[in-house]
This record gives C-alpha cells, sequence and structure tokens, in this order.
C-alpha cells in the first residue's frame, strides 16, 4: 500500500513541477502567480514521498521551497489586477 501512495505522489510531483515551471517561465504575473499556487500545491506530495523513503534532506528541501513558493505568489499577486480591485 505504501508503494502506491509512493507512485501517486510522484506522479503528482512530475506534473504540478512541469506545469509550474512552464508557467514561471512566463512574462505575464498572474500567470507566474498559479505558478506558484500550482507549486505549492505539490509541497505536501514531496514531504509524503520523502517520509516514505526517509530523504531527510528532501524534506528540508521541500520546506525551503515551499517557503519560496508562497513569496512567488505574493510577489507576482502585488503585480496583478486582483490586488489593485481590492
Amino acid at each position: 500500500m505504501i508503494d502506491v501512495i509512493d507512485y501517486l505522489c510522484q506522479g503528482v510531483i512530475i506534473c504540478t513541477g512541469f506545469t509550474s515551471l512552464y508557467l514561471f517561465a512566463s512574462q505575464d504575473a498572474k500567470t507566474r502567480m498559479w505558478a506558484g499556487v500550482i507549486g505549492l500545491i505539490g509541497e505536501p506530495f514531496w514531504l509524503t514521498t520523502a517520509f516514505i523513503n526517509g530523504q531527510w534532506g528532501v524534506v528540508l528541501l521541500a520546506m525551503v521551497y515551499g517557503v519560496n513558493w508562497v513569496r512567488v505568489i505574493y510577489s507576482n499577486y502585488r503585480c496583478t489586477d486582483y490586488y489593485y480591485a481590492t
């Protein structure tokens, strides 16, 4: 059962990773903001697969990535119409 969870997590990591990297290269701040959201969605799956496999360095790295995805969301949110509409 643990193997199934691990494979599922790795599939989600691939999808969120590719999508967030693709969106992050955009010139549009709104698109880059969504890259951060999708990247942040993938972080619990990184943590789960790292815990399952005992990869403690990856756990630390996932936490650092999570903080930086939040920074991406915040900094690009301030450049969007969402920010100025409120």
